[in-house]
């Protein structure tokens, strides 16, 4: 049984030109395996990919949609879900607003550090194999007047970070690019670890 939280999601206000990205989670609630077929976005502004291991009765699986924001102004998507729960289509929807100047960060950067925001918090790499170099990238948006330089601390040894720009202007919006070397874990399975974003 096909199961989501909530099927419309408000990306808020977000910048031309930078994509935006929102994820559904979805939760199977029947009793058997749940297998997502396909997903169909509504136009080619946006690309989908999704769990494609069947999602076993009480887990979760995720779509993650990305809008390319390549248009001004108001949008209203939809994706059409296809699974084996139904022979018909489940079908989810985003909207938002493309702008050149944001004044509402709650949508696109809704992790608030003060004059720093992020779109996110959590950043996790899919299952690799040793040898994979993945790499994952977080949007910084800097609110503040001052320039600001980002910068992750007590990064692990398998992880590497680059900074676009090195140097943030106030109300420009940047990105950390993280890449993990598989070859550096030192275990296999699950690894996490706590890594920390300056403020100033």
């Amino acid at each position: 049984k096909f199961t989501v939280a909530h099927d419309v999601a408000n990306l808020g206000e977000i910048m031309y030109q930078v994509p935006s990205t929102v994820v559904f989670k979805v939760c199977n609630t029947g009793d058997k395996d749940l297998v997502l077929t396909d997903v169909q976005p509504s136009c080619g502004c946006t690309t989908v990919d999704w769990t494609r291991n069947p999602i076993i009765a009480g887990s979760e699986g995720e779509i993650v949609v990305t809008y390319d924001a390549k248009m001004l102004g108001v949008f209203q998507k939809d994706i059409e879900v296809y699974s084996n729960a139904s022979d018909k289509p489940t079908y989810l929807h985003f909207q938002g607003r493309v702008v050149t100047k944001v004044t509402d960060f709650t949508g696109a950067f809704p992790i608030d550090l003060g004059d720093v925001r992020l779109t996110q918090d959590n950043v996790e790499f899919d299952d690799l194999n040793i040898g994979d170099k993945p790499i994952v990238e977080l949007q910084v948006l800097n609110v503040g007047r001052s320039a600001y330089k980002p910068r992750l601390m007590h990064l692990p040894s398998y992880l590497t970070a680059q900074y676009v720009p090195e140097v943030l202007a106030g109300g420009r919006i940047g990105k950390i690019i993280l890449t993990l070397d598989s070859e550096k874990l030192n275990r296999m399975g699950l690894t996490q670890t706590s890594i920390y974003l300056s403020r100033k």
